[in-house]
């Protein structure tokens, strides 16, 4: 059976768009706990790098009340903005 390279990248895809899932099914990804709040946001900001804190910061200047979300929390060290090999977009 001959795999085509159209096909391999599509299943390579999908593996890595279902990994996390499972991943966090069984409780393993290791990012913050859970929280339950009452609270209403007019946003939410997932993601609390230097785009995401900058874009809730743009909403709150606005008058909108938002919720800033990060799985391990902002500024930290696996932010794809830090670091000596930063990410550029």
């Amino acid at each position: 059976m001959k795999i085509r390279r159209r096909s391999f990248f599509r299943s390579l895809a999908a593996g890595a768009v279902f990994t996390p899932a499972w991943k966090a099914a069984a409780g393993q990804l290791g990012g913050a706990p859970a929280v339950k709040t009452s609270r209403t946001y007019d946003a939410v900001v997932v993601g609390a790098g230097s785009f995401g804190a900058w874009t809730a910061y743009y909403l709150q200047q606005r008058g909108l009340k938002v919720a800033l979300l990060d799985a391990y929390g902002p500024a930290n060290s696996r932010a794809s903005s830090g670091g000596e090999s930063r990410i550029i977009r």
